[in-house]
């Protein structure tokens, strides 16, 4: 049972001594840095990106003609 406990202390041990600890850190802190300096929040990028992909298709606010689903 404790091995089951320290299961997850030992996968980051053994990442972290295949990758190096140096590339651990810059990793970390990048992802870090990438979180706080974010311009906005997951849902409403979605949001956003939905409806530009929406306004470039060809038959955009209607459905598609057949032939897009045919081929």
């Amino acid at each position: 049972m404790l091995w089951l406990i320290t299961l997850p202390l030992r996968i980051v041990r053994s990442v972290i001594r295949f990758v190096g600890l140096k590339n651990t850190l810059f990793t970390l802190i990048g992802v870090g840095i990438g979180l706080l300096v974010a311009p906005t929040p997951g849902r409403e990028l979605r949001a956003r990106l939905a409806a530009q992909l929406e306004a470039t298709r060809p038959w955009a606010g209607r459905r598609p003609p057949l032939s897009a689903d045919v081929a």
